[in-house]
């Protein structure tokens, strides 16, 4: 019933799981939010590999290599990456008081950043490795630090092969018989 009700309603189904929950299934696990369309730059730090990826985004909307190498990218792949990360959820919360120390959110392993049309600068650092394949993750939105699962992760720092556009080879041309 409602609190300043009298009105009892019974609901004929199974209500338990939606309210039975521990503390960080209420939390809002979201690490970042933004509009991916809204990109101009995209820049990953593999800080313990010594990389930089840079991508920007062209007047006609395709997404050029910029570092480490100077080419065409991949639409899909960068679009892809900027969707997942343009709404980013953590899988879960990490204890603050135990676990900072060993999170290397201070020395991370990467450093995903984007720019956005309006020079916004959203900022997701990742840490260690923690056991359960989990990452410690922290954004520049939020102050928490978080749980990034393994998968997620290795999707949102990919080889530069990944992105850069395959290069299409010429026809050959085929000699004409008679």
């Amino acid at each position: 019933r409602k609190a300043d009700a009298d009105e009892v309603y019974l609901y004929d189904d199974y209500l338990r799981a939606d309210f039975d929950r521990q503390v960080n299934d209420w939390r809002d696990k979201t690490l970042l939010a933004f509009n991916p369309n809204e990109v101009v730059t995209l820049t990953i730090n593999k800080l313990k590999e010594k990389e930089t990826i840079v991508l920007t985004k062209d007047t006609q909307g395709n997404w050029q290599l910029e570092e480490p190498i100077s080419s065409l990218a991949e639409n899909s792949p960068t679009e892809k990456l900027l969707t997942t990360l343009g709404n980013l959820k953590a899988a879960d919360f990490a204890d603050e008081e135990k676990e900072l120390k060993d999170s290397g959110i201070d020395d991370p392993t990467y450093q995903i950043t984007v720019r956005l049309k309006d020079n916004r600068n959203k900022t997701l650092v990742v840490g260690n490795k923690k056991e359960r394949e989990q990452y410690y993750a922290k954004s520049n939105e939020k102050k928490y630090l978080f749980l990034l699962d393994r998968n997620t992760v290795e999707n949102l720092v990919p080889k530069v092969k990944d992105l850069q556009k395959a290069k299409t080879k010429p026809e050959e041309k085929k000699p004409i018989s008679s």
